[in-house]
């Protein structure tokens, strides 16, 4: 699709996802015997829960694709039967030159921001630009984002032995639906890795920027002055390092360990609030064995416990040694 036409659903993003409904209308009927959507596409957005979350599909479905579908065209004419005030409404929406983004030439560029790989993926499998299938499942997963599954695909295609083969094939797979994205005979398969979109210039200023950013700081011009009591200073420093040396330094931040503490905390809370104490001092007791070395799980177990005396025993003192 063109900047004027992607600027025109912009500028009337709400006005469609609050007003057209796709599931009491034949807007997708229409769009699927113009051929601008396939089945599988109708199938994922109906599959969708709400009315915003449909529409918002449905726009990025006709965003990638071509001019010579004339989509936004399609778009409108299809809305004309139960939304004709929405169809006027684009239709007559002025866009200004100023506000249009210039066109993107780089082709790593172009495959991110319009490419579904689910569209060329199978052909690509079948040609041998694909080799394995488990990297063919993980391009059409459905928990990846879009983006994401686009850049795996480029990446596979990069590991071919054969590059004018792959570059081939991918230039076959884009000619129906994405003919407006043009592969020249001057690609390469690095075109796949590197952005082009920015001049040598701007790269060397980014570069250059990033440098500045990255400098350390310069020192201060005069050290800081002790306090006027040393021996007080000394004094306090001994206690607290012999209290610090003592205290086991917290494990660093990963994402299994997140959801033990959040899986483990929402099990006790939900004990707590059934007051099932039995079963909450089993579980504690069993995961402070099984985590004795997590310092952690250990902390989220006290203070669980200090919940409890606090807020269901109103035992200040056991809280306060939990503490």
């Amino acid at each position: 699709m063109d900047d004027s036409s992607k600027e025109k659903l912009r500028l009337n993003h709400e006005l469609i996802v609050n007003s057209v409904d796709l599931t009491r209308s034949t807007v997708l009927d229409h769009l699927i015997q113009d051929g601008i959507l396939s089945s599988n596409e109708e199938e994922e957005i109906r599959i969708l829960r709400t009315k915003r979350e449909q529409n918002t599909c449905l726009l990025s479905f006709l965003r990638r694709r071509g001019d010579q579908y004339q989509p936004l065209q399609r778009f409108i004419e299809s809305l004309r039967h139960d939304y004709g005030f929405v169809a006027d409404k684009v239709e007559e929406t002025y866009v200004k030159t100023e506000n249009l983004t210039q066109n993107v030439n780089c082709l790593r560029c172009s495959l991110l921001l319009n490419l579904e790989p689910r569209d060329v993926s199978h052909f690509l499998y079948q040609e041998g630009a694909i080799r394995s299938v488990d990297n063919l499942s993980e391009i059409n997963s459905y928990h990846k984002s879009r983006s994401a599954r686009v850049k795996q695909l480029l990446e596979v295609l990069v590991q071919s032995s054969n590059e004018n083969n792959v570059i081939g094939l991918l230039s076959r797979s884009l000619e129906k639906k994405y003919g407006y994205i043009l592969i020249d005979d001057q690609v390469k398969i690095r075109h796949f890795v590197n952005c082009l979109c920015q001049s040598p210039r701007d790269i060397n200023n980014a570069s250059k920027e990033r440098l500045r950013l990255k400098a350390p700081r310069k020192k201060l011009c005069s050290p800081l002055k002790p306090t006027t009591n040393i021996d007080a200073d000394k004094g306090e420093s001994s206690l607290t390092d012999g209290i610090f040396r003592g205290v086991t330094p917290s494990s660093p931040n990963d994402i299994k360990l997140l959801r033990k503490c959040s899986t483990l905390w929402n099990h006790l809370f939900a004990m707590r609030e059934r007051g099932d104490w039995t079963s909450v001092d089993r579980l504690t007791s069993q995961a402070r064995a099984k985590y004795a070395d997590c310092p952690d799980i250990q902390v989220l177990l006290y203070r669980s416990q200090m919940c409890i005396s606090i807020f269901y025993k109103n035992d200040h003192d056991q809280a306060l040694e939990a503490f």
